[in-house]
């Protein structure tokens, strides 16, 4: 499977560059390999990369210090890329003080040399999985399961992603934070669907605050506070949301072309010409019925009710 991750690897060695870059190339990586910090610096200032792997002891500026001064930089593509950037330091060291020092300066992470491929992914699990929001376990065995099944419940989830944030954007406009929480609560049940339970518990904490805002709940704190929550936290869920997109474009097309899917989708219809899309969006909704119901939610229940009413009279005209 094909992955978009490009990474920057900075080590003093020409031989231990051209190893990391012969198991990078083995994972489907591409990457750009340079010596020394000064050069490290340089790259970093022209594009976004998804990781950086650096040597801990070069000549001039060690690994430590190089790490200090990426979180001091200014600037990305994207807001505090610098600070957020995942850096891991890669050593022969074995000196938990060292370690400890590593980390303190602001790397996410301490791989030893010489370079294992087994430590390598596990790290690129933890910081770049392919897909953000899902682990890559849990997207292995999604697709380990019934591949063909979950590329089409993906293109309905990504579909509807422009939707969900169009919808989203025009209840805090109108402090609707009823419909707000609707809204919440639906990314909540269908990231479930597809593995994204960190997106699901961070739409589950803004669910929690929607309903807190409208008093159907308490949760201790005042009505300001949970605004400010609401304010801060949904553009970091929509924004994530808009990285899994394209993706999770990316698995469903590699499981099955969209011209694929276009055939199939004619061959499942329903004798009635009901499509297939339509009847699993009831499905769908069916379920965060019951789930409404099970958290004792009776208005919500009600409410994801109306909505299988009227998608099943507009199906039925």
């Amino acid at each position: 499977m094909r992955s978009k991750k490009h990474f920057l690897v900075v080590d003093d060695s020409e031989l231990s560059l051209r190893v990391t870059e012969m198991l990078l190339n083995s994972f489907g990586i591409s990457g750009d390999y340079v010596s020394g910090a000064d050069a490290a610096f340089t790259a970093l200032s022209r594009r976004d990369y998804d990781l950086v792997l650096i040597d801990y002891l070069m000549p001039g500026m060690n690994g430590i210090e190089t790490v200090e001064v990426i979180r001091r930089m200014a600037g990305g593509q994207r807001r505090g890329y610098y600070a957020s950037l995942p850096i891991i330091i890669l050593t022969a060291e074995e000196n938990e003080e060292l370690v400890a020092e590593m980390i303190a300066s602001g790397a996410n992470g301490v791989l030893t040399k010489p370079l294992q491929a087994e430590d390598l992914k596990k790290v690129m699990s933890e910081w770049t999985p392919r897909v953000h929001g899902i682990p890559d376990e849990s997207l292995e065995a999604a697709l380990a399961e019934d591949p063909e099944g979950f590329a089409e419940l993906v293109r309905i989830f990504c579909e509807d992603i422009p939707a969900k944030k169009s919808r989203i954007e025009a209840a805090l406009d109108a402090a609707d934070y009823e419909e707000y929480t609707v809204e919440v609560h639906r990314i909540k049940g269908e990231c479930k669907i597809i593995n994204a339970n960190e997106l699901a518990e961070a739409a589950k904490v803004l669910e929690f605050t929607g309903k807190a805002i409208t008093g159907a709940v308490p949760n201790g704190k005042s009505d300001e506070d949970n605004k400010m929550t609401v304010l801060v936290e949904t553009p970091k869920l929509l924004y994530a949301l808009e990285q899994m997109r394209p993706e999770l474009l990316d698995v469903a097309e590699e499981i099955m072309p969209e011209e694929e899917t276009a055939a199939a989708a004619e061959q499942s219809e329903t004798p009635s010409a009901v499509p297939k899309a339509d009847l699993e969006k009831l499905l769908r909704y069916a379920d965060h019925a019951l789930e409404s119901l099970g958290d004792g939610d009776t208005q919500l229940t009600s409410e994801w009710l109306e909505e299988i009413k009227e998608l099943t009279v507009r199906l039925l005209r």
